[in-house]
């Protein structure tokens, strides 16, 4: 993998339940999928480093808003 490294020392998760049992161990496998794109934060990224697609989600939405209007 370029660019990605996890630091299992510095990684923490915490599971919430009304489970007695919630406060015990247990093992996580992670899956980690390749994608073309994807949503942060609300933007849209792409593998490509790429602003267009970005660029017309937000147009479109603000005609959606000012048609609805």
């Amino acid at each position: 993998m370029n660019g990605l490294e996890v630091i299992t020392d510095e990684t923490k998760y915490m599971a919430m339940s009304q489970d007695k049992n919630v406060g015990q161990t247990h093992d996580i496998n992670l899956i980690i999928f390749s994608v073309k794109e994807l949503k942060y934060l609300e933007t849209t990224l792409t593998n490509r480093n790429s602003i267009q697609q970005e660029i017309k989600r937000r147009l479109m939405s603000g005609n959606v808003c000012l048609h609805s209007v």
